[in-house]
């Protein structure tokens, strides 16, 4: 069923069930989603999410169990409005991580802890992270007001 979905070739009614069952496993916690390591763009998966909807669009034309089963699908996928296909975050962080008024290893610490998780496959966890980087640089108050400044929009 991922094939289907990552391959958007969904031509059967067969295929179209199996896409919904892997789904709801997905969405009930059966299947676990994990990070593949890879390296995405942050708005890739609204992206999918905008074709595999317009894809379920057709194939829902073709008929009432294909619709059926159609509608059963779209709830549970990722949205795909704009603050999910905006790049300001991660280019904030990235402005952040590339400053020339902090040390070479707090830029390889927010960019291989924040700014690559963030761009492979964000979580909750990456807001406590975040929140610990913020946390210690402030403990250790040797940065600059506008790195701690800018630190903090971020987060």
């Amino acid at each position: 069923s991922r094939a289907l979905l990552e391959s958007g070739d969904v031509s059967s009614l067969q295929d179209m069930a199996c896409l919904q069952a892997y789904i709801t496993w997905i969405a009930s916690g059966q299947i676990k989603c994990v990070e593949d390591g890879g390296h995405h763009r942050p708005c890739a998966h609204a992206d999918a999410s905008r074709r595999i909807f317009s894809m379920l669009w057709k194939f829902a034309s073709q008929g009432d169990a294909r619709r059926f089963i159609a509608r059963r699908i779209f709830p549970s996928l990722p949205s795909y409005a704009e603050q999910f296909t905006c790049a300001v975050p991660m280019t904030r962080i990235r402005d952040i991580a590339h400053r020339n008024d902090i040390p070479q290893h707090l830029k390889q610490e927010i960019k291989h802890t924040l700014q690559n998780k963030l761009h492979r496959c964000a979580d909750p966890g990456d807001m406590e992270t975040c929140h610990k980087l913020i946390e210690r640089c402030r403990r250790e108050n040797c940065y600059s007001a506008g790195f701690m400044n800018e630190f903090e929009i971020f987060y």
